[in-house]
């Protein structure tokens, strides 16, 4: 495994135990809460498949997956030794995983968690229904305002700040999927 790999491991790691755990570090997370993750991967899974009326049953994670083969054999196993021998982990399961957190794949994880800026956090997400795509192509490039933190009493609308916030949604012309830009100003 090359440096980078390890890097992009530990991204996942950490992602999941702040998806569901709500720590920042992998390091932080007993064996104990990663075979809870496990488990609630597996129930994703299982209800995933469900979902998709697929008949076979599903490929499930090991109750001791994440800690054993991913935690102690490669991480763990890397930050003791730089230079120690690691076999890539099983991409069709990194895939699977990240499959059912929302993304299409581990590079679209990758890809979606190493820019400063996460753009895929602003994919508007309609999976479970049908999209209205032409009233969300009549809403492209047009931007829409709201005021939020108004005081309670309109008299002190002049003394207090009020902070505006626009949004524009549009259409990505490489993928066809739809985005919103957020601003936000004082006024």
């Amino acid at each position: 495994m090359k440096k980078e790999d390890i890097l992009h491991l530990e991204k996942l790691m950490n992602f999941l135990s702040l998806h569901f755990l709500k720590k920042n570090n992998w390091e932080d997370v007993t064996k104990t809460e990663w075979s809870y993750i496990v488990a609630e991967l597996n129930d994703l899974i299982v209800n995933d498949n469900t979902e998709k009326s697929i008949k076979k049953e599903p490929e499930l994670l090991g109750s001791n997956y994440l800690y054993e083969h991913l935690i102690i054999n490669k991480l763990k196993k890397y930050y003791q030794n730089e230079n120690a021998v690691l076999s890539k982990p099983n991409l069709a399961k990194l895939s699977l995983i990240v499959k059912v957190l929302g993304y299409s794949n581990y590079i679209d994880f990758i890809n979606s968690n190493t820019e400063a800026f996460n753009f895929n956090d602003l994919r508007i997400n309609m999976n479970n229904a049908k999209q209205n795509t032409v009233l969300l192509d009549r809403l492209v490039g047009c931007w829409y305002s709201y005021n939020r933190n108004l005081p309670e009493n309109i008299l002190q609308a002049k003394d207090d700040r009020i902070w505006r916030s626009a949004m524009e949604i549009y259409k990505s012309e490489t993928s066809g999927e739809y985005f919103i830009e957020r601003s936000g100003v004082f006024g």
